[in-house]
């Protein structure tokens, strides 16, 4: 088992903070969230960590050393969306964990037991931008993106399961994504690759899913933040001031 980390993109909604620093090193009591996440994985036994880097990608080069993790550049960071993240990676996608750079755990939810495709999910009352995922019996039914579902996201104005940013493939359904994924970015033409570069890799899950079997686990409400904007870093604070007595002055500077 190992584990592909996505910190590729700019973090264009958290400037100024993400300037001068990519998102996943913002520090969060004391620690970068990227460590966090590789402590987790290092502490269940997943010690092949692969970190897709781009915008910013020096910084991330102390991480090799520190936790002996193996960068892939991501040449077109700027230019396509996390799908090219995962294009640079295939060669590694299997029996593999799948987890945005962005994403703060406040447990370590990693397992070394899971065997077959799963997306770990959990309750959110604020679902704008996000990935709503519709459970049967255990199982991935279907997927609406909130910001597409127009008077149809009235339905989830109470909150919904969404995607938490961490996922597991197994080897025979990563090599479908995998084909799907080389054959959006290497065959589309030149009046497809303006959307292709659109693409965020679930996407092609999406597109796949009638033929593929995806189990859901289950998480806490406040088990994983995925820190996109300013209101997610405020958000976590106060969650974090509740749980934890002092919060650092590295993560109140940060805010």
């Amino acid at each position: 088992m190992n584990a592909i980390i996505l910190a590729a993109g700019k973090g264009t909604r958290l400037f100024p903070l993400t300037e001068h620093i990519p998102k996943p090193l913002i520090r969060v009591q004391g620690v970068p969230i990227i460590e966090r996440q590789i402590a987790f994985l290092q502490d269940v036994g997943i010690d092949e960590i692969f970190v897709v880097v781009g915008y910013l990608s020096q910084y991330f080069d102390y991480l090799v050393q520190r936790f002996n993790v193996t960068l892939i550049y991501n040449p077109m960071y700027d230019t396509y969306n996390n799908l090219y993240s995962m294009f640079v990676a295939l060669e590694h996608f299997g029996d593999s964990y799948v987890i945005e750079g962005d994403v703060y755990m406040r447990k370590n939810f990693f397992r070394n037991d899971l065997r077959h495709a799963s997306y770990f999910s959990g309750f959110k009352r604020s679902i704008a931008n996000e990935w709503i995922l519709e459970n049967e019996k255990g199982l991935l039914k279907n997927i609406w993106i909130a910001n597409e579902l127009g008077e149809g996201l009235k339905k989830f104005e109470q909150g919904a399961n969404i995607m938490c940013g961490v996922s597991y493939w197994d080897k025979s359904t990563a090599r479908i994504i995998a084909d799907a994924i080389r054959g959006k970015v290497q065959n589309s033409g030149s009046l497809q690759q303006e959307e292709v570069r659109k693409l965020y890799w679930d996407n092609i899950v999406l597109e796949l899913l009638p033929d593929l079997q995806i189990e859901l686990i289950p998480l806490a409400t406040d088990d994983w933040y995925e820190i996109d904007a300013y209101k997610d870093l405020t958000e976590l604070k106060e969650v974090l001031v509740q749980h934890i007595p002092e919060v650092s002055p590295e993560f109140s500077k940060a805010i």
